[in-house]
Formats: C-alpha cells, sequence, structure tokens
C-alpha cells in the first residue's frame, strides 16, 4: 500500500502554509485582552455617563427646590414690608384723623360758646388761660428750667454759619418739605424775624395730634443710614444756605449732648485707631455697637454730672478710669469744649 507523502516547498522543503501550527497563543491572549479592556473601558464610559447624568439631574432638582424656598421666603418678606407700610401709612392717617375730629369737636364747641374760631396770636396764647395749650405738663413746683419737661410739639431751626435769611423763605421751603410727609401749611406755625437766622416750628392742633405731626415731618427728613433730605433755604443774596432742625431741649439735656461729644472725641484722641460712636440724647459713647461709657447729669451743678462705665469694655479696650474722670471733670468745670483740645 503505497504511503501518503507529505507536499515540501519546491524550494525549502518545509511544510505548506496549509500545515502550519496555530498561530501563537501570547499573541492570541494579547488581542483577547486588548479585545476585553475596550469593552470594559466603554461599559466604564457608559457607568461614569449614567451616573454623571443622575448626580446633575439631582443636583439641580436639589438647587431648584432651594431657589424655589428662597424665592418664596423672598416674596413672603415683601409682602411683610408692604404690609408693614401700609398698616404706618394707615396709622398715620388714623392719627391725623384723629386731630382733625378732635380739632372740628372743639371748633364746634367755640361755636356753640360763641367764641372765634381763629388760632390765636403767640402773645395771647401765652397770656391768656382760655388759649388751647401746647405745652406738655410742668414739673412739681420749684423744680428748675434746666430739668424742665421739653415740649414735643416745637421744633426749632439755626441756619448755617448763622446767615440770615428772610422769613418768608425759611416758610417756604419748611413748607415744601412738610408737603412731602403730608403736612399742609395750615398744621403749623413759622415764627422769627422777619431777616433771622434761627426760627421757631410750631404745630398746631391739640397736644397728641401736634406732637404726632412733629414727630412724622422730623421722620420725613430721614433717608436711612444717616443721610437726610437736603434742607435748605436762599439767602437774600440767592445763596443757597443750609438749615439744621432741632428738637425742643432743656438744659440738661443740652449740657448731656455737648459732654457726650467732648468725651468721644477724647476717646478717639486716646485710641486713634478706634472708632467710637455715641448717642448723643442718651449720653451715650460706643465702640462695635458696644456701650462703653455714659454721661449722667443728675443735678444743675458741676458736681451733679459724672460717668457710668461699662466696666468690661473699658478694660477690653485698656482706657484708664481714674485719668479719662480726672479729664472729664476738667471739661465740666470749664462748662464747654475747651479743654478737649
Amino acid at each position: 500500500m503505497a504511503t501518503k507523502q507529505r507536499s515540501r516547498s519546491p524550494k525549502t522543503g518545509t511544510a505548506a502554509a496549509s500545515d502550519l501550527d496555530p498561530a501563537d497563543p501570547s499573541i492570541t491572549i494579547k488581542n483577547l485582552i486588548a479585545e476585553e479592556m475596550g469593552k470594559a473601558q466603554d461599559q466604564m464610559v457608559s457607568v461614569c455617563s449614567q451616573a454623571c447624568t443622575r448626580i446633575n439631574t439631582a443636583a439641580q432638582t436639589v438647587i431648584d427646590e432651594r431657589l424655589g424656598k428662597l424665592d418664596d421666603e423672598v416674596q413672603s418678606v415683601k409682602c411683610e414690608v408692604q404690609s408693614v407700610k401700609v398698616e404706618l401709612k394707615a396709622q398715620s392717617a388714623q392719627i391725623l384723623a384723629q386731630g382733625n375730629t378732635l380739632a372740628n369737636i372743639e371748633e364746634g364747641l367755640q361755636k356753640l360758646l360763641g367764641k372765634s374760631t381763629s388760632l390765636p396770636e403767640l402773645s395771647q396764647a401765652l397770656a391768656s388761660s382760655e388759649a388751647p395749650m401746647l405745652q406738655p405738663p410742668q414739673g412739681t413746683v420749684g423744680q428748675t428750667s434746666f430739668f424742665r419737661p421739653t415740649n414735643p410739639t416745637i421744633l426749632f431751626a439755626n441756619t448755617e454759619g448763622k446767615t440770615d435769611v428772610t422769613l418768608l423763605a425759611f416758610k417756604t421751603a419748611v413748607t415744601k418739605l412738610a408737603g412731602e410727609a403730608n403736612i399742609g401749611p395750615e398744621d403749623f406755625e413759622v415764627l422769627g424775624g422777619t431777616l433771622d437766622s434761627s426760627f421757631e416750628i410750631r404745630f398746631r392742633g391739640p397736644f397728641d395730634t401736634a406732637r404726632a405731626r412733629a414727630t412724622q415731618f422730623s421722620l420725613s427728613l430721614k433717608l436711612g443710614a444717616g443721610k437726610y433730605k437736603s434742607q435748605s433755604v436762599l439767602s437774600p443774596n440767592q445763596v443757597e444756605t443750609k438749615f439744621f432742625l432741632n428738637p425742643d431741649k432743656n438744659g440738661c439735656q443740652i449740657r448731656k449732648e455737648v459732654y457726650t461729644k467732648a468725651l468721644k472725641a477724647y476717646l478717639h484722641e486716646l485710641l486713634p485707631h478706634e472708632e467710637f460712636f455715641m448717642r448723643r440724647s442718651d449720653g451715650i459713647v460706643f465702640h462695635g455697637r458696644r456701650p462703653v461709657v455714659q454721661v449722667v447729669v443728675v443735678a444743675e451743678e458741676a458736681s451733679g454730672t459724672r460717668l457710668s462705665w461699662k466696666h468690661s469694655k473699658r478694660i477690653a479696650l485698656g482706657l484708664d478710669q481714674a485719668a479719662i474722670e480726672t479729664k472729664f471733670k476738667e471739661i465740666v468745670s470749664n462748662g464747654g469744649g475747651e479743654a478737649w483740645s
């Protein structure tokens, strides 16, 4: 039986290509690994993409919810502010209405009694016991004017640099400001010389009504953040002149404010890098919105003025209480700010 011969290459005598062994196993493994890694990479990209999409969606949902809540809160605050404004406006109108009602009742009574309904002149109001009482109740018998009750129905005005202006020009400027506060020219009178640097604004009506109008007028001048409306009047030379309005103050209040201002200046001199504030009406000097010291006036005599300390704040600032009180006695004994140079 003939034996089948394996074919040989004509040249080399080696086995034919069809008879070669399978490919190298290392190459096969590398190809498989590369293929699997490609699949894994595709899967990782897909998983990351899905995760990023979910995270982005969840984050957007949370942000939208928080923004929605914040918007609701802002709208709620706006509504509350608007409600307060409406309420204040209504209360203001109610106060004025009550004042007008009382004025109408008073006018009716005067008609019934056969008396003139016109307002008395200043001299008559002071001299006649039948004139409407605009002054608040006075203190006890024997009380000095130093501690007299102040009159909240009056405002005093002084021009800058004591520049003389006409009474008519000043009244025109005040009438414009009062109109912006819904106060008519019939609700007050302006007293002063024909050509003067100081004037007096007296609000008319029963005491409570006049006091409310004076307060309303003063508050209308404040714009907030320590800013005020422009308060000026043209002088006879057509120069715009500022004027300043202040409430009625007794001797005790004036002394307290003068000494508080001087004390603040001295503390700043001691600590020039620190910032001090004051509330002169209460005689308090502050540092960082915290009270440091208060000017207390208990008697008209110089010895009746003293300092009351917030010791924790004084110690934190390193202030020498004895030295400051010695210096303060100098200003009190001098009766002014001369010692605080």
